[in-house]
């Protein structure tokens, strides 16, 4: 299926000239089926000028003449495409054409595949229509040719019902319909102009002719236009009750204004109108305890209007059943008037509608009971009519005047309704309480966020390659409305968060403490250090042995899923199969730093033939000593197995016999984290990278160090303290400056680096890269640790620049809350204590923050997690678990100062900024062999000081992990819990508990061997738990929080497999919504500051989903301000 955007009038006077041809060169560039392609499809691109034609809106009235003359030239388009420069929610003014043509407009957009808009969402506007004609394109008829002659219909029952209005055509009914003419023009003047002849007149009949003239019939001509807009004619037919108290008194007009809307809904519908004494019944017990049973003997009187053939009613008396044959309910609406019995008996009745609807759909095996209710009534008692929609109502209808509104209000929620049959289970969960403000929207975008998907699925596409394309433009929607929203991270590791840019620049700095270390003179001389110079050319000679073989798996066609090379190159030289006796070639052309161990390899050869006075001190006895020693294979005769056996571990263990070799060999003493830095900064040397990069990454990162704040001069005074060079001026400066000058010395202390290859290091740490995405297991994700974490946070300023350039990383994928996993004990290696390390942590965080708040009018709380690793030696947990004590009794005060401080640019809900601190204490590790009970007693200090305590369970182990995890050490939370879907009674109980899973998609899927639709989100959310999305190890895994919920979204689909294609529900913008919330309540703080945050983030959530579902449009003027 190929796509050809056509312009319908190619204007050379407007901004439509030239549109086509963009247009068509984006959607090649994003959508291109392949050789399957079944034909091409047409869409229209309908321009919205105000300046063609002397601003005469030509393009527009062509339009209108095309649809309007039979339609004949539309039916060949599966698509329309509206595109206007106005703001796309009021336009630029009343009369433009963009209001000029709402009425419209909104008719064909719910009717067929079509969308408004803008310069600024243009692409994102072209993405959803692809989608909305791919998902349609299987119907008998093309939706435009259904939607044409709907409005042929309706065009003609609106000119026979509005001639007394002076309704001509439907034209007429547009200004009436534009927004912003309506709201404040013919409503707000004629009201002043009523309540001005009230008070300068008595009643007559010039009065009532005006009233009639500026009011009544304006409201009235606006609730036909709204018919028009919302084509109640698209659905199946429909069976409305109405429950009024006197039918005979005003039974005729009753009947009247029933009659007068009939012709406006689908053929065979039909409106049931309770005779006279009937709507006693429903104050009555009996009725309802026959309707709970479906009991089929409980009946109505009721008079039938029926429309036969789209013109003819039918009237007739009688009685009527509730059920069907089938056991299914029959009404499909209920109208309800306030004022029964000259009392609000009928916000009674509203009660009791829902109360039983609610009941019998608890039934699965049964037919669903699925009907809205609408309130039909002469009160204007406020208190009564939003009593009435807090009660269940899904609309109010103004008894008399204004119902040729209720065929427009049952339009706009019908959609939610018919999607309700098919979402019984999951529905458990989007009734729960969904952020409170959320519920004052309009209950026409309630019922739209309930029921629009999240991620739109692709259905009925057999072309895998088309299939792929349009998948990845929904995740790509998808990924821009949830960026937008605020988000908790509450599953978030240091190590495992540092990217490729993070590392490299840490790296630089980490080489040049390295080289001030083994210096013998001075590096500002420029002289060359003879210890430097012979570790960096062992590393060099590995260095460039790895681009060699990442550039070979690129050219083997080793790409990764995204199109990029090299993604299998570590994968490969770690891992080994086949016969011992091609070990030797495996080595030289897969390996892991081949020549590494062919040096290792011929080294070894050399040692068995030496004699034995030369032997003790040989290079190969040196090796085989430290394989032996440290791989307990002292009776291992092969060599080669030798070597084998170290190939399958981790890049650590490489890196430690490389440096156990230059410290016995070449007599230099250098740490494994020290060569890990050095191989970082030759890969970004081989990547092409340059010194001005490097000082900007410095003086971007630490940014903040320049304002003259008070907290920010408290940070910079303990980075001077602890970095203590000579003269420093200024701390980002003087890092930038020594760090590029680092960089640019090591360059010339080797070889050029020839041809740039980038993605080097980003193929070391991440599993995507290495095409380790595909559930290899949780050893196989983090072989890439070993190039990140503690090795890069030995020293003050590195972890200060590494949180605060997470923070700044997180506020851009609008993270609110953060909190950051991490083991301080392991940044203690060098010259740091725990205290100084921990201070770094918070002085990143604190620092970033502040200036995102005073500078940036964004706002992000990031608190820290100890974690405490199962594998550590006793003594680390220990003060693991002291540090976490300790920051628990002496947590930082806050000053009223520090928290009252606002912003020179607001955000748009006002935060309160805060410090970061310590919250809580994790285990991580692997689990198998190391399962909670084992740390009871390691625990204890922290179940004295009641601290939050989260544990890494269910990830790789049995539901038994988990169980051990909530019943031994009493966790808030459980990291990914993927096996408690295994252990029905221990699920309910965390449900019950609202025991929080903090579940990590991509990494999950990553980690765990099962397929993606086994993995447990669809289970977890339609049952009602606790769930919050999280990253786990973002660099790892090559993601951002948005990515993890459109990762959810595909999960949640996926999981359905055993539904056909239409039961399949995706998961909604509520759902998400709801997931965000949990996100905000779980996290590990105070109900006090939970309460607090929580309401500024209700307030940005309210506010960005009424710009997103177009109820206001922003103002960047005052955003700016």
């Amino acid at each position: 299926m190929s796509i050809n955007f056509e312009c319908q009038q190619k204007c050379s006077s407007c901004f439509s000239y030239g549109l086509e041809q963009v247009i068509n060169e984006y959607v090649t560039k994003i959508y291109s089926p392949g050789d399957k392609s079944n034909g091409a499809i047409k869409i229209l691109i309908v321009p919205l000028c105000n300046s063609c034609e002397n601003g005469s809106g030509k393009c527009w009235d062509d339009f209108v003449k095309a649809f309007l003359n039979g339609g004949e030239k539309l039916n060949n388009y599966a698509g329309i495409l509206f595109f206007t420069f106005e703001n796309s929610v009021k336009g630029d003014f009343a009369g433009s054409i963009f209001n000029k043509s709402r009425m419209l407009r909104e008719f064909f957009m719910c009717s067929v595949p079509a969308v408004t808009c803008d310069y600024s969402n243009i692409l994102d506007g072209i993405k959803k229509l692809l989608i909305k004609i791919k998902n349609g394109e299987k119907k008998d008829k093309t939706p435009i040719e259904t939607a044409l002659g709907n409005l042929n219909q309706l065009k003609e029952d609106v000119i026979k019902k509005g001639k007394n209005l002076g309704i001509n055509s439907i034209e007429d009914l547009s200004n009436i319909y534009a927004c912003s003419e309506f709201h404040t023009r013919k409503t707000h003047t004629s009201l002043r102009k009523i309540s001005k002849m009230l008070e300068d007149s008595s009643p007559s009949d010039d009065f009532k002719k005006k009233f009639k003239e500026e009011y009544y019939d304006v409201r009235k001509k606006y609730d036909i236009a709204s018919i028009i807009a919302s084509n109640p004619l698209r659905y199946s037919s429909l069976k409305i009750l109405v429950i009024d108290d006197n039918p005979s008194a005003s039974a005729s007009r009753l009947e009247e204004d029933f009659k007068e809307i009939l012709p406006f809904f689908p053929t065979n519908t039909e409106i049931h109108i309770l005779e006279e004494d009937e709507y006693r019944k429903f104050l009555d017990a009996d009725l309802w305890k026959k309707l709970l049973k479906r009991d089929k003997s409980a009946e109505i009187k009721v008079k039938i209007l029926n429309l036969v053939n789209g013109t003819q009613i039918n009237e007739k008396n009688d009685r009527q059943t509730f059920f069907d044959e089938n056991g299914k309910f029959v009404y499909t609406h209920i109208v309800v008037d306030l004022l029964i019995d000259d009392y609000n008996f009928g916000n009674r009745i509203i009660r009791e509608l829902v109360k039983f609807r609610s009941y019998v759909d608890t039934d699965e095996s049964r037919e669903p009971v699925i009907f809205d209710i609408f309130v039909y009534s002469l009160s204007d008692d406020i208190e009564d009519i939003t009593r009435a929609f807090d009660e269940g109502a899904r609309g109010y209808i103004r008894k008399f005047g204004r119902i040729y509104s209720l065929p427009a209000l049952i339009a706009k929620t019908e959609d939610g309704r018919e999607k309700i049959f098919g979402k019984r289970k999951s529905s458990v969960f989007w009734k729960t309480r969904n952020f409170g403000k959320l519920y004052h929207l309009p209950h026409t975008v309630i019922r739209k966020l309930q029921f629009t998907a999240f991620l739109e699925p692709i259905k009925d596409c057999n072309d895998e390659q088309e299939l792929q394309q349009l998948m990845e433009i929904s995740k790509k929607l998808s990924r821009k409305w949830i960026k937008d929203i605020p988000k908790a991270e509450l599953h978030f590791h240091l190590g495992g968060a540092m990217d490729e840019d993070l590392i490299f620049n840490l790296a630089v700095n980490t080489v040049r403490h390295m080289k001030k270390g083994l210096e013998k003179k001075t590096w500002e001389r420029g002289e060359k250090d003879e210890n430097f110079e012979k570790v960096r050319a062992i590393v060099k000679e590995y260095a460039d042995n790895y681009k060699q073989h990442f550039e070979k798996a690129g050219s083997q066609g080793r790409g990764n899923n995204r199109g990029e090379t090299g993604s299998k190159t570590l994968q490969d030289w770690l891992q080994s199969s086949g016969n011992i006796e091609k070990l030797e070639e495996k080595i030289k052309d897969l390996k892991f730093f081949p020549a590494l161990w062919e040096t290792f390899d011929q080294e070894i050869k050399k040692n068995d033939s030496c004699t034995e006075q030369n032997k003790a001190e040989h290079p190969g006895k040196i090796i085989e000593d430290w394989l032996c020693r440290e791989k307990n294979l002292y009776k291992e005769k092969d060599k080669h197995k030798k070597i084998e056996t170290v190939l399958n571990d981790s890049p650590e263990d490489v890196f430690q016999i490389l440096s156990f070799y230059i410290k016995e060999y070449c007599r230099i003493k250098v740490s494994t984290d020290d060569l890990i830095s050095l191989f970082l900064v030759e890969l970004g040397s081989l990547e092409g990278r340059k010194e001005e990069e490097i000082g900007t990454f410095w003086k971007d990162t630490l940014i903040f160090l320049d304002e003259n704040d008070r907290v920010i001069q408290e940070i910079k005074g303990r980075m001077k303290k602890e970095m203590n060079p000579d003269n420093l001026y200024c701390v980002a400066n003087f890092l930038s400056d020594e760090c590029s000058k680092c960089f640019r010395e090591f360059n010339k202390l080797g070889n050029k680096p020839g041809e740039p290859k980038k993605g080097l290091i980003r193929s070391l740490i991440n599993a995507r890269e290495r095409g380790s995405d595909k559930s290899k297991g949780l050893a196989e994700y983090m072989i890439g640790s070993a190039f990140t974490g503690a090795c890069h946070l030995q020293y003050y300023e590195n972890i200060v620049a590494a949180v605060a350039y997470l923070v700044s990383k997180w506020v851009g994928d609008c993270v609110r809350y953060l909190e950051i996993r991490c083991s301080p004990t392991g940044y203690t290696s060098k010259e740091l204590d725990l205290d100084r390390a921990v201070q770094a942590l918070f002085d990143g965080a604190d620092g970033m923050s502040r200036y995102l708040y005073l500078k940036k009018g964004e706002f992000i709380w990031t608190n820290f997690i100890i974690s405490a690793k199962r594998h550590k030696s006793p003594y680390t947990m220990a003060q693991d678990i002291a540090t976490v004590v300790m920051k628990r009794k002496l947590a930082t005060k806050q000053d009223d100062e520090d928290i009252n401080v606002l912003p020179e640019r607001l955000p748009v809900s006002l935060y309160q900024w805060k410090r970061s601190k310590i919250v809580g204490i994790d285990l991580a590790g692997l689990e198998t062999g190391f399962r909670a009970s084992s740390f009871v007693e390691d625990f204890a200090p922290i179940f004295k000081v009641c601290s939050f305590l989260t544990i890494h369970a269910g990830e790789e182990d049995t539901e038994q992990s988990i169980w051990e995890a909530v019943y031994k050490l009493h966790a808030n939370r459980i990291g990914h819990g993927l096996s408690l879907k295994n252990h029905p009674f221990l699920m309910e109980m965390a449900r019950d508990l609202q025991i929080c899973m903090e579940l990590c998609p991509t990494s999950n899927c990553m980690t765990r061997i099962f397929k993606e639709e086994d993995h447990p989100f669809y289970i977890y959310v339609t049952e009602g738990l606790n769930v919050t999305i999280n990253t786990d190890d973002p660099a790892w895994s090559g993601t951002v929080l948005s990515d993890e919920y459109v990762k959810a979204g595909e999960l949640y689909y996926l999981a359905q497999k055993d539904k056909s294609e239409d039961e399949k529900q995706p998961l909604s913008l509520w759902d998400v919504l709801r997931i965000v919330k949990h996100g905000f309540k779980s996290a590990f703080i105070s109900r006090k500051e939970k309460r607090t945050l929580l309401r500024s983030v209700e307030e940005e959530v309210y506010q960005k989903v009424l710009w997103k579902e177009s109820v206001e449009f922003s103002l960047p003027e005052l955003d700016e301000k």
